[in-house]
């Protein structure tokens, strides 16, 4: 969500950013298992880790988590997303003209 906010600099209405991660996040509603191993599990499981970061506290808390692995991998994107979206932030910074003139 950060990360799409530094995009709002260069639009004139960003309601159209915000209305499309909300789509995206009605997919992690439904478990991971339920999505076959493929290029759209993984696509939302590394690209965009929103399979990842709403099923693995989920099987945290009722026990179901199959390796410690799927902990760590989450550690590590969690990582990367703060880092990633930081840049994008320091980028959009640096390229931003005032919004009056």
């Amino acid at each position: 969500m950060f990360l799409l906010s530094s995009i709002s600099f260069w639009t004139v209405r960003a309601q159209g950013i915000v209305w499309g991660y909300y789509n995206l996040f009605q997919l992690s509603r439904l478990p991971d298992s339920a999505f076959r191993a493929g290029a759209f599990k993984a696509f939302f499981t590394f690209a965009i880790p929103m399979l990842l970061v709403a099923n693995v506290p989920a099987k945290l808390l009722v026990e179901k988590l199959r390796s410690p692995l799927e902990m760590l991998l989450l550690l590590v994107m969690s990582l990367a997303c703060l880092i990633v979206s930081e840049l994008g932030w320091r980028f959009s910074i640096r390229r931003y003209a005032s919004a009056s003139s």
